[in-house]
């Protein structure tokens, strides 16, 4: 299981990412990673460590990812977090599907995914998930150094009337932490 870490802001706050096909896999049960006291010790000894959690789930959805490039390990992620005006979800997707994922393929990037809260906070919640190797791959340019000016702004403005609340994280990959 992949642990990030707040790199910006709440730097306290870890992420662990799991990964399911589907929820009905939460019905094999949990397998530990540590055989009996060894778990229960490492439980224990987390659980002195945190303040407060948070469970959420998070659906993807078929094409809304744009895999990093083959052997790249990513370091850092930035989140963007969006809250979409109730009954504008269904809008908000299809700007995504059709104008936003296109360009950004168009522009070649790698390292993109598009994700929507399920559970565990607002359903009209999209984060995006960009990964970057190092912090100077984000002086290069953008998913859009493609497109001028006015069509960037165009294709963003489409969105802005749509969102409500946006926030941002930078998340740092810690692989010491991960199993």
């Amino acid at each position: 299981m992949p642990f990030w870490q707040e790199v910006r802001g709440n730097v306290g706050a870890f992420h662990a990412v799991r990964t399911l096909d589907n929820l009905g896999d939460n019905d094999d049960g949990f397998q530990a990673p540590l055989e009996g006291e060894a778990w229960d010790e490492w439980v224990a000894a987390l659980s002195d460590t945190i303040a407060s959690s948070t469970f959420q789930i998070m659906r993807t959805y078929p094409g809304h990812s744009i895999p990093a490039a083959e052997g790249s390990e990513p370091n850092l992620m930035l989140l963007r977090y969006r809250t979409v005006a109730p009954g504008r979800s269904g809008d908000y997707r299809t700007w995504v599907e059709n104008d936003l994922l296109p360009a950004i393929r168009e522009g070649g990037f790698q390292g993109f995914s598009y994700i929507r809260m399920h559970t565990g906070g607002n359903s009209n919640t999209w984060i995006s998930a960009t990964q970057y190797p190092n912090w100077a791959a984000m002086d290069e340019p953008g998913f859009f150094s493609h497109m001028s000016r006015e069509e960037t702004s165009a294709l963003v403005g489409k969105s802005n009337a749509m969102v409500v609340n946006s926030e941002i994280k930078m998340l740092r990959y810690r692989a010491d932490l991960s199993y």
